[in-house]
């Protein structure tokens, strides 16, 4: 199967729009929504941007944008969770369908329709009700984490995604990735950019920098798309893993890393340090 497409090749030119005063932001009236521009999922967590307190409008969508799956490759995002620090929020609706209510620690999991989820270069608007602040004056932070169905073995588990590995033969090969989970698993996608060697092994390792007591407990190598690497031997240890006997990955092709856990982490940081081992 050939699977050899470049993520730099497709990668969107909208810029993720962060305003650094959203109550200044162009074109803002008292009682419209905050124009939060347009977010692109490049993976991980994204920020969405900051909402003066002091700026929050007294009715309609309190703040509204566009959120867009940057990745033109990889499986399609299902699901979005919304989160909010130093505030809290009414409801989500994105793309115009059904209100999701925030829970009482600032998140809100919205299912996107089956066959209406966001393909790579697809976006979605979405606007958020009834923000309030924290009664400290500092300004609401708004963020997302993209999340995908994917089925291992024969059963389908909903992960989050991590940032993309890219690695070649003559850089640094370790790489680390964190982001917010709000599943029982997550995602990478791990690219081979070396022009000329193959990647043979994978070496890497989880931890959880955060308040989370969860630990691996799977990990499952898939092609680009979705089936499972034949002859791949997994080996875990205390956090630590090796993935090897697979199938070497070619000069410019991608596997998706996929890794179980014993618990969703309710939005607590994951780590994960991958490392290839290259040939020719």
């Amino acid at each position: 199967m050939n699977h050899a497409i470049k993520l730099a090749a497709a990668t969107l030119s909208a810029a993720l729009i962060v305003p650094a005063a959203v109550a200044l932001a162009p074109g803002w009236m008292p009682g419209t929504a905050i124009a939060m521009g347009q977010s692109d999922l490049k993976g991980g967590t994204v920020k969405l941007g900051e909402v003066d307190p002091a700026a929050i409008p007294t009715a309609g969508p309190h703040a509204a944008g566009s959120i867009c799956n940057a990745i033109p490759i990889g499986p399609t995002v299902t699901g979005l969770t919304y989160s909010i620090e130093r505030g809290s929020a009414g409801t989500v609706t994105v793309a115009g369908r059904s209100a999701v209510p925030f829970s009482a620690t600032g998140t809100a999991h919205v299912t996107l329709p089956a066959g209406g989820g966001l393909r790579g270069g697809q976006c979605a608007d979405y606007a958020i009700e009834d923000l309030v602040g924290d009664g400290t004056g500092e300004n609401l932070v708004l963020a997302a984490t993209p999340s995908f169905n994917l089925a291992v073995g024969s059963t389908s588990i909903e992960v989050n995604g991590l940032p993309v590995y890219r690695f070649d033969a003559l850089s640094d090969l370790a790489r680390n990735g964190i982001a917010e989970l709000y599943h029982a698993g997550a995602l990478a996608l791990l690219f081979n950019d070396d022009p000329t060697e193959r990647i043979t092994r994978i070496d890497g390792s989880v931890s959880f920098p955060g308040a989370s007591s969860a630990t691996l407990t799977g990990l499952h190598l898939l092609e680009a798309d979705g089936d499972p690497v034949p002859n791949t031997s997994v080996s875990i240890s205390d956090g630590e893993f090796a993935i090897t006997g697979f199938a070497a990955l070619d000069p410019e092709d991608w596997y998706q890393v996929v890794l179980v856990l014993s618990a969703p982490l309710a939005g607590e940081p994951m780590r994960l340090q991958l490392q290839g081992t290259f040939a020719p």
